[in-house]
């Protein structure tokens, strides 16, 4: 049974009601002329036909079901022959919202004086309900225009049922080409979109978007109808994906923005639609990146050294989308790896065995122990020190999710020994010299790990026999060292360090409420955490990696190392990319691209806008725009001027990690969605798509599309 969605109208020039022949979808124009009435005194010598596709927006419209018309064609409920100045618009399939309406008018004949055309608006109107409960109507008007004897079967209308946008719309035809020979690209799928920002201005809940496709010419169409009717006065987004069965030789995904405007207005059906700039889509084999150097940033880190900002869960879900990044631009975009630069977001802690569960071990450790990166070697800096003490410390290994303290093997302790043999042999040179005034030494070779005692000892022997007396009996000594001496640590121990630092992170590192960080630690521990976080740590302190990585310290770096060692990258990168996830409770969504407050360059603001195109990782849209400045009780000090490298920088906040997971299951964190792989490759390719255009094809007259502001701050495009 057909729903009831609203009603269509036509008016005239000067906006009065214009009668019209409802007719069926289809119907010729010799049809319809032969079902206009004959009238003695009728000026009108011809009819014209209007056949439109109609696809109403996902919005929560007001519908009734009615009856089927007798006889049942869509579009008739007359007599036949008779004129209406209303119709109602039916959908028969809720799903697909799509209406499809055919009329005629009348046309004057060539004979006619003045005018030989119908020139007029579709007024179409509907209702839907405001997440307020109340019912608010919206009005759509688009320009009609036909000759005499005519039919338009070309035209689609995208009905976004809601206030926002202004409900005037233009007719367009948008093209897609292949970016490198112009040719027509034909099969691709597009989704045309209003904006969507979720910050005021009512579109908070859902996406306004259709399915669209390109036809073999490459112009985007629905059921063949390439004249599109859009919005005019807010942006528009085109993203179109070429389905492919060979990786090599397919497209990378294009997003298109265009923003149309009251100029618009006059393109219509019959002279001139809207031509706009093509949408260029780029072959993978056309993108190739091999001189192109980029800067990847996970934000925070494992043991972040800028501990008030401590949040592993973030650093793991921004580290999960930079890596494939980097392996998406290696791989497909051919970028060497050399050419792709880290900052050292995951470092360690000097944390005990017996604090791998508190949350201030770091930094404790760190009052306790010193350790120097670039020699690879600890000492113990205050209190008591014991080699015993130190073998803990980077011998201690742990398991399962208790973080279990396991027994240290004698062979490991041993080993301690074997790989410092100079600093022991200059401990054994300070004891005999302290020995020295009462005949005494160390024995040769006798600093050991004894399990008996579970101490490291050497044996303290005479170096004389007394006269007439009997050599004294060698002595078992504790083995004695000083907060002076330093010990070389191997890669075991350095391995234990960072899988103590990344059990330590996944346990006291979690930002958020009780509830949040439980439901974190859950995905993360699915999600592999501890191995991928100590593999990072070991990776980022490797032979061969950059000396600046063994600077400020084995915490992962907080801002401002990170924004010497991006100032300091020489020659510069092309793009430097900062990858967060944002916070900010459970109804929060969108993601956006961070600039200062303070006199943002207006490149960074140009490359911002490309990744606007692409970057949505749940499809729940932007926030602010996807643009805005940093909030001011909330500065970001990688935006601030002391990045020199600004006008090539984004600073993404990807989405809500503790908002409800945008399926709306209960009890769920987005957080949970945002880890996964699925997800996290989807992020990464979207990203790189606007890495792509950003250095190769930028959209033409992108600087032309502007977005209406509804926040108090000036809109930054």
């Amino acid at each position: 049974m057909p729903i009831h969605a609203g009603s269509y109208s036509v008016l005239s020039t000067t906006n009065t009601a214009v009668p019209f022949w409802p007719l069926a979808p289809g119907t010729s124009v010799e049809a319809a002329t032969t079902l206009r009435p004959p009238l003695t005194a009728d000026p009108v010598a011809s009819v014209s036909v209007f056949d439109i596709v109609i696809q109403m927006s996902q919005d929560n419209i007001v519908t009734k079901t009615e009856a089927a018309p007798n006889p049942p064609l869509m579009g008739r409920t007359t007599q036949e022959g008779t004129t209406v100045t209303s119709m109602p618009l039916h959908w028969d399939d809720a799903s697909s919202r799509r209406i499809h309406i055919c009329f005629a008018v009348a046309t004057p004949d060539e004979g006619v004086p003045k005018h030989n055309q119908f020139e007029g608006t579709l007024r179409l109107k509907a209702s839907y309900v405001k997440a307020s409960g109340q019912t608010a109507h919206c009005v759509l008007d688009v320009a009609l225009r036909i000759g005499p004897r005519q039919r338009c079967d070309d035209l689609f209308v995208f009905y976004v049922v809601h206030h926002v946008p202004p409900q005037r719309y233009c007719w367009i035809k948008l093209r897609a080409v292949d970016a490198n020979t112009t040719k027509a690209v034909a099969s691709a799928n597009v989704k045309a979109e209003v904006l969507r920002d979720n910050f005021n201005n009512g579109f908070t809940n859902i996406n306004r978007q259709v399915a669209l496709e390109t036809n073999k010419e490459g112009y985007v169409s629905c059921e063949s109808r390439t004249t599109l009717a859009l919005p005019i006065d807010w942006p528009i987004l085109f993203r179109a994906t070429v389905p492919s069965h060979s990786a090599a030789m397919g497209y990378l995904p294009r997003a298109h923005m265009l923003r149309f405007t009251k100029d618009h207005l006059k393109g219509n059906t019959q002279d001139a639609p809207l031509r706009p700039d093509n949408m260029q889509l780029q072959r993978i084999t056309t993108t190739q990146l091999a001189n192109r150097r980029f800067l990847l940033d996970p934000g925070h880190g494992v043991v972040y050294g800028l501990a008030a900002a401590r949040r592993s869960q973030e650093w793991f879900g921004a580290h999960l989308v930079a890596d494939r990044i980097a392996h998406l631009l290696q791989t497909r975009h051919g970028v060497p790896q050399e050419n792709i630069f880290w900052t050292r977001t995951a470092g360690f802690g000097l944390i005990e065995p017996g604090s791998v569960n508190a949350a201030a071990a770091p930094e404790t450790g760190a009052q306790r122990y010193e350790f120097n990166l670039s020699q690879r070697r600890i000492r113990i800096r205050n209190g008591n020190p014991t080699l015993l003490a130190l073998s803990a410390l980077l011998l201690t290994r742990h398991s399962g999710d208790t973080n279990a303290v396991l027994p240290v093997g004698a062979d490991d302790r041993a080993r301690l020994l074997q790989i410092n043999t100079a600093t022991i042999n200059t401990i054994v040179a300070r004891i005999n010299q302290q020995l020295q005034s009462s005949h005494r030494r160390v024995q040769p070779g006798s600093v050991r790990w004894d399990v008996t005692t579970n101490n490291y000892v050497y044996t303290r022997e005479s170096t004389q026999t007394p006269p007439g007396g009997n050599t004294p009996p060698p002595q078992v000594q504790a083995f004695p060292i000083t907060t002076q001496d330093w010990f070389e640590v191997d890669d075991a121990m350095l391995e234990v360090l960072a899988d103590r630092s990344a059990r330590w992170s996944l346990a006291c590192e979690i930002g958020g409420d009780g509830n949040f960080q439980t439901s974190a630690r859950t995905a993360m521990r699915t999600r592999g955490f501890v191995d991928y976080a100590r593999t990072k740590v070991l990776r980022y302190l490797q032979q061969g990696s950059p000396q600046a990585y063994f600077n400020h310290g084995t915490k992962a770096w907080g801002p401002t190392p990170r924004l010497a060692y991006i100032n300091g990258i020489d020659p510069e990168c092309d793009l430097y990319l900062s990858i967060h996830l944002n916070a900010g409770g459970a109804a929060a969504k969108g993601q956006v691209l961070l600039v200062s407050r303070t006199d943002p360059p207006n490149d960074q603001i140009r490359l911002a806008k490309v990744f606007v195109k692409y970057v949505d990782p749940c499809g729940l849209g932007l926030r602010q725009g996807g643009v805005a400045a940093e909030e001011p009780n909330n500065p970001a000090a990688m935006l601030s001027a002391q990045n020199q490298r600004r006008e090539k920088y984004t600073y993404f906040e990807l989405e809500f990690m503790d908002a409800a997971h945008s399926s709306g299951g209960q009890g769920q964190y987005r957080y949970g969605e945002l880890i996964e792989e699925e997800r996290v490759n989807e992020m990464a390719e979207q990203i790189v798509a606007g890495i792509v255009e950003s250095l190769l094809n930028r959209q033409p007259n992108l600087d032309a599309v502007t977005y209406r502001s509804t926040l108090g701050d000036p809109p930054l495009w």
